[in-house]
């Protein structure tokens, strides 16, 4: 019996692992199944983005906020509007931006990772399942941002890369964990935050102008 216990116990994290891996893949072979366009596809971007939000505000800044204090949402306030500022400064900059973005989206996945590994180390089995689901509506918007700007090899290369963190994090263990540093956990929690907002607000522009445009007479 005590065996079976350990066995389950050290199957935890890893399940957990593969789990969160498999919520980051979801969104885009549901989006790849769903025709572009049609009422389904626009009702899974809206379910997504309100998710997404949701997810920024309930959950990534009020742990931003508890860490570090109401500079938490200056740091998100600058993660949202710089992408957009330095698009209508320097167009031709606004790649480097979207790469930023995408390195701290990574960081924050092999964060999730490390916590993910701590299971078995004391983490509670929810609190791991919840860093797993959390990810389902991130890896569509992700996606669908990423396959916007370069085409769908693009969109996938966005989301493996965060699966590689998420491996990584949870690989590298303890060594990945912001514990010990509650300021700079908090910052790339507001950062994080500001920019899944700012591709929230730009998805879903890009859906307003699309529907208007399909409504508009011909």
């Amino acid at each position: 019996m005590r065996y079976c216990d350990s066995i389950a116990t050290v199957d935890a994290p890893l399940a957990l692992l593969l789990l969160a891996c498999a919520a980051l893949l979801v969104g885009p072979l549901v989006a790849g199944a769903v025709p572009a366009g049609s009422r389904a596809r626009l009702g899974l971007d809206a379910v997504v983005a309100v998710l997404v939000g949701l997810l920024c505000l309930g959950l990534l800044l009020p742990h931003a906020v508890e860490a570090l204090g109401l500079t938490a949402l200056l740091v998100a306030a600058l993660a949202l509007g710089l992408p957009e500022a330095a698009r209508r400064l320097r167009p031709s900059q606004h790649r480097a931006w979207d790469l930023v973005g995408l390195g701290l989206l990574a960081l924050h996945d092999a964060v999730d990772g490390a916590a993910l590994a701590a299971v078995e180390a004391g983490l509670g089995p929810a609190l791991g399942l919840a860093i797993a689901l959390h990810r389902l509506p991130v890896g569509l918007v992700v996606y669908q941002h990423a396959r916007a700007a370069g085409g769908r090899r693009v969109g996938w290369g966005a989301v493996v890369l965060l699966v590689v963190a998420t491996v990584l994090g949870y690989a590298a263990g303890g060594s990945v964990d912001l514990a010990a540093r509650p300021w700079l956990a908090g910052a790339l929690e507001a950062a994080v935050a500001g920019l899944l907002l700012h591709v929230v607000v730009e998805h879903v522009g890009h859906l307003l102008e699309a529907r208007l445009s399909s409504d508009a007479p011909g």
